[in-house]
């Protein structure tokens, strides 16, 4: 009798926990895990920048370095990394999707992982959120075509 009332609900909560794995998976594949955006708090030094980001490098310069990830799915990272004095002091990661439902969902996805991760609920509306933590800014956008997302970690509002 027990059993039959607590294995729908374990089966139940098995499948919510799976289907939640699945998004941080997709998520970790954009973001990366750990704080910051790709894993990289700002202040990351410019070597370990380099040397861990697992994106095609496409320039290196005194300003920053950028790379470029093409997914299977035609979907298009560009990941930028602004370091002028050789540490991290902003990060711009750029998702082009072809398909508006898609950038629509991955959109939503992003605005609940930050809304957990930052403990609060976001300034801004939808389109464009921004979450504030010890003076770092991380804004998320979904850009007028629909299809394109913008993530940005700075330490101002700008």
């Amino acid at each position: 009798m027990k059993l039959r009332f607590w294995l729908p609900l374990l089966l139940c909560l098995s499948a919510c926990l799976s289907e939640r794995q699945a998004q941080l998976t997709e998520i970790e594949a954009y973001v990366g895990k750990g704080g910051g955006l790709r894993g990289f708090e700002l202040g990351t030094p410019k070597e370990r920048l380099r040397s861990a980001e697992r994106a095609k490098l496409v320039f290196d310069d005194s300003l920053g370095l950028a790379f470029q990830i093409l997914r299977e799915d035609s979907t298009r990272l560009e990941i930028e990394y602004f370091t002028p004095k050789d540490s991290l002091a902003g990060s711009v990661v750029n998702v082009y999707l072809t398909d508006e439902k898609k950038a629509n969902r991955l959109y939503r996805l992003f605005a609940d992982h930050y809304t957990d991760r930052y403990g609060r609920q976001p300034a801004g509306s939808f389109g464009h959120y921004i979450w504030e933590k010890n003076g770092q800014y991380l804004h998320l956008s979904l850009l007028p075509d629909r299809k394109t997302i913008t993530l940005n970690l700075t330490r101002s509002t700008d």
